[in-house]
């Protein structure tokens, strides 16, 4: 299960660089728990 933690940081990196506010200037809220550490 060791394969199971990278996947979800990586998952967790492309949800926040698809939040951020520089990635989309449309402005969209990040209502998904991305930066949830």
């Amino acid at each position: 299960m060791n394969y199971s933690k990278p996947a979800i940081l990586a998952q967790s990196t492309v949800k926040m660089a698809n939040c951020n506010p520089n990635s989309r200037p449309s402005g969209r809220p990040c209502d998904p728990p991305g930066p949830r550490r």
